[in-house]
């Protein structure tokens, strides 16, 4: 049928179908050996597109459960699937990372006009914590200077994650600072085009798509895993520094629950040691 809600999560659905209906016909044998063989069948996979389509696949079950097309769901016997090959890469970057990839990326904007168009998008996300497409396919008219807003509205080329994703956002002085030098030489209806200023920066080929350039531009400062979601849990992680609430985490980043937060905030090295330093016994 079609989509209810975003395109993305239609295919993941019939992807999800389709792998499982190499190793089961029947609704029965919707059991956990189906499933560790479906995984085991692509062992080429990273840990993380597993727990993606797992996600997808729990969701199936539950379906599944609900309707009584089978008893209990395979999920509920065993809670993780997927272990991650080695230790888990941070999800979030320090204040002092982002601040060293934000200053290379500003000396770099002076030289060319692509090095200004990263720098700007660069600092958009790391302010705001937009979800990428939702950065990518701003348009410039979606920005009032004047107030220090920008605007994220359902189209088109953008649909949203959630109903509650559309909103307007305030954006702090410095940011408004760099938008607004952008604005006159983006020299497009779009924040951020292409090369050609035909449409928005949402392709291209290997090395130069945003995401490319974003995590080359850490890359360079020895800040590896610099993306679009990982400024965004960067910001939800270093919000508490920020004199930020549970509440104002939420808002800004536009969670439909509170209880989102937690796979967004993470220890924070810098503030954890902060936090120990007011610790005094008074015995050294």
């Amino acid at each position: 049928m079609p989509p209810l809600r975003r395109p993305a999560t239609y295919a993941k659905v019939r992807q999800c179908l389709s792998e499982l209906s190499e190793h089961i016909t029947l609704c029965s044998e919707l059991k956990p050996v189906a499933i560790a063989a479906w995984l085991q069948s692509r062992p080429d996979r990273s840990p993380a597109t597993q727990r993606s389509l797992l996600r997808v696949a729990r969701m199936v079950c539950n379906y599944a459960v609900a309707y009584e097309y089978v008893n209990v769901s395979p999920f509920a016997v065993r809670r993780r699937w997927v272990e991650p090959d080695g230790p888990m890469r941070r999800k979030h970057h320090s204040i002092e990372d982002i601040r060293s990839v934000l200053i290379s990326l500003k000396d770099q904007a002076s030289r060319s006009w692509s090095g200004h168009r990263l720098y700007a998008m660069a600092s958009l996300f790391a302010y705001t914590g937009l979800r990428k497409n939702e950065g990518l396919y701003l348009r410039v008219s979606d920005i009032d200077i004047g107030r220090g807003v920008l605007s994220i509205v359902p189209t088109s080329e953008r649909p949203l994650k959630t109903a509650g994703s559309a909103a307007s956002l305030p954006m702090p002085t410095r940011l408004s600072g760099v938008i607004g030098e952008w604005i006159p030489a983006c020299r497009s209806e779009w924040l951020f085009p292409g090369i050609r200023r035909l449409g928005p920066w949402s392709g291209g080929a290997p090395g130069f798509r945003a995401l490319d350039q974003l995590k080359a531009a850490g890359a360079a400062c020895g800040v590896e895993g610099f993306t679009f979601l990982s400024l965004r849990h960067s910001l939800a992680t270093h919000g508490a520094s920020f004199a930020w609430s549970a509440s104002d985490i939420q808002h800004v980043l536009r969670h439909t629950s509170i209880n989102t937060q937690r796979y967004y905030v993470h220890a924070d090295d810098d503030r954890l040691r902060s936090v120990l330093e007011a610790v005094d016994y008074g015995a050294v």
